[in-house]
């Protein structure tokens, strides 16, 4: 539980805790540990500052629950909440790659995480041959997304 701050929303991943924060500095340190400052790190440092703006608005809308209802804005916390749910999708389809590789490579038993499953994460949400469409797709979703919340909720504020 070292990843995970308690008074954030827990994500397991690879038998560990993290927040959505968390997860993302870890991707984002692996990334540049592995890659150095190539383009894939300039994606996984897009990733973790998408989920800082996604958990911060996320928590704005919630405090503002009552005004989002009443004002018929409920829209903007469902496709919030169709943003986690897709990045929890693709967490689990690279823990499968992970698991998988891991398998294969320890002869059936899964090892725990470490410097090789970490980089088989990363090569895969960020693989070419793997996640990095959906990841892309995600991000620019998530800061589509953000955008329009920040305008419907200063219009929001404005008119309370």
């Amino acid at each position: 539980m070292r990843y995970w701050d308690p008074t954030e929303q827990p994500i397991k991943v690879l038998g560990n805790v993290f927040d959505a924060i968390s997860l993302g500095k870890w991707i984002y340190d692996w990334t540049v540990h592995w890659y150095g400052r190539l383009k894939m790190s300039e994606i996984a440092g897009d990733l973790w500052e998408q989920l800082i703006r996604l958990v911060d608005m996320t928590k704005r809308a919630e405090e503002g629950l009552s005004q989002l209802q009443r004002r018929n804005h409920r829209e903007l916390i469902e496709d919030g909440q169709r943003l986690w749910q897709r990045f929890n999708s693709l967490l689990r389809v690279c823990e499968g790659y992970v698991f998988e590789e891991m398998r294969r490579y320890s002869s059936g038993k899964i090892m725990p995480m470490g410097q090789e499953s970490a980089r088989a994460f990363v090569d895969t949400i960020f693989g070419r041959d793997r996640e990095l469409k959906r990841t892309k797709k995600l991000i620019r979703d998530i800061r589509l997304w953000s955008g329009r919340f920040e305008v419907k909720w200063n219009d929001i504020l404005l008119n309370a």
